[in-house]
Order: C-alpha cells, then sequence, then structure tokens
C-alpha cells in the first residue's frame, strides 16, 4: 500500500469515528433531557492526561454535558482520564453522573501495526551475523517489495483485511439531570 493511499484510509478512518461520535450525540439528544452537547472530545493513546482531564473538568463545571470518544488503543488512555477527572470532581464535592457505552467499528487500517523493516545503517550488522539467504528475507528494499506482492495477491483473493476495533463512548453530566439510556450502563 502506497503512503498516499495509507494516509487516505487513516483520513477515512478518523471520519468513521467522528460520524460515529455525532450519531451517539443524536442518540443522546433524542433520548434524555439534555438540549445539546457542546463539548465532545476524542482521547488518542498520545493525548495529554492533564490537557484532557482540564478539558473534562472546565466543562463539567460550567454544568455542561462532555461526551468522550476513544477507539481501539487509546481506550486506556480515556478510561484513566475520566478516572481521574472523576476523583478531582469527588475532592471539590461536585457529583457527576457516568454513562459508558462500548461498541465496534469496522477498520481497514490495523492500529498495532508496528512497521518491521530495517533502518538505515542496520544491514552492515544484518550481513555479518546471517547467512545470505537469511539476508535476503530481511534487507528493506526485497522486504517492502516481496510484502507488497504478497498483499496483493491476498487482497485479490480475500478482499482487503477488516479490523474490528472497539470504540468506548463516555458521557459525564452532572447531577440532578434526569438521564436514561438504552444499551449505555451508568456507573
Amino acid at each position: 500500500m502506497s503512503l498516499e493511499s495509507d494516509k487516505d484510509f487513516q483520513t477515512s478512518d478518523k471520519l468513521a469515528l467522528e460520524n460515529i461520535t455525532k450519531e451517539v450525540e443524536s442518540s443522546i439528544i433524542n433520548a434524555t433531557q439534555i438540549e445539546n452537547i457542546e463539548f465532545t472530545i476524542t482521547i488518542t493513546k498520545n493525548d495529554s492526561i492533564k490537557k484532557r482531564v482540564d478539558q473534562i473538568l472546565g466543562t463539567l463545571k460550567k454544568g455542561k454535558p462532555i461526551l468522550i470518544a476513544s477507539r481501539s488503543n487509546g481506550i486506556s488512555k480515556a478510561v484513566s482520564v475520566v478516572e481521574i477527572a472523576k476523583q478531582q470532581l469527588k475532592s471539590q464535592n461536585i457529583s457527576i453522573l457516568q454513562f459508558n457505552r462500548l461498541s465496534k467499528q469496522t477498520s481497514l487500517i490495523n492500529p498495532n501495526y508496528k512497521n518491521s523493516t530495517l533502518i538505515e545503517g542496520q544491514e552492515d550488522y544484518v550481513r555479518k551475523i546471517l547467512p545470505d539467504e537469511e539476508i535476503r528475507n530481511l534487507l528493506p528494499q526485497e522486504t517492502e517489495e516481496r510484502r507488497t506482492i504478497e498483499n496483493s495477491i491476498k487482497e485479490a483473493v480475500k478482499g482487503k483485511k477488516e479490523y474490528q476495533l472497539p470504540l468506548l463512548h463516555v458521557l459525564l453530566v452532572g447531577e440532578g439531570k434526569e438521564v436514561e439510556l438504552d444499551g449505555w450502563t451508568k456507573q
């Protein structure tokens, strides 16, 4: 897969998450007394915990509900952010309600993919320690070319591989709001 098409897939993958999150927002507004959700954040594995906690606290202190979305390897970070925010709110005697929903999203991108091709400078080292046959299997240009051919054959036979990624949505609202959501757990 070329770099450009990989970026296209990543962009469409992010748009898919945004669209799912908008649908979730609409279903919350239609099913509850919440008039609108002004602030929705998507938490990824690379986000700053402090920054996200501050965003959540600021929004909840204004009395506004907040929807938190995360996917795949960002879910553990989102859970940590929500729990830290809840602890800080509790220490300030602010009560909130939390609703959780776990679902899945189909994606063509493996979120756990790690590029395993050799980096510059490793080739000489590999040539010294491995026999010629194994070297041919590891050299970047040959590996990338072979991988492209193998992937093309697999796609032709099986179609593109699809990954089922977990999605977590957490709705935090100030206490006093009457909220009942089907398909969501209340914590």
